[in-house]
């Protein structure tokens, strides 16, 4: 997945992307390294965010892969944003996840 995240307000210091595989009811995360802190990235500004992820399964029919923001809001609830999502069947071809 690739895409452009423009912040449209400051962001917490532990503000981080991940990246989550979900196949079947497993689950991985795996925080995505940036050059810079979210946090230095002023409102109005963007940043380029690349992921990548490896998948093998042998009974499993269906995965998902999705890009997410994860931060505290000001109250220090835990919270995420959906960034981008691909579903994939068995055999390796991406399509779209259902709704």
């Amino acid at each position: 997945m690739h895409g452009d995240l423009t912040v449209l307000a400051g962001l917490p210091k532990d503000t981080k992307i991940e990246l989550v595989a979900r196949c079947g009811k497993r689950e991985a995360r795996q925080a995505l390294t940036i050059p810079i802190g979210l946090e230095l990235v002023w409102p109005g500004q963007s940043v380029r965010v690349w992921s990548n992820a490896s998948i093998a399964t042998k009974s499993i029919k269906t995965c998902e892969l999705e890009t997410v923001l994860a931060a505290t809001d000001p109250s220090g609830t835990p919270t995420t944003w959906s960034l981008g999502r691909t579903c994939f069947d068995k055999h390796g071809t991406s399509h779209p996840c259902p709704t």
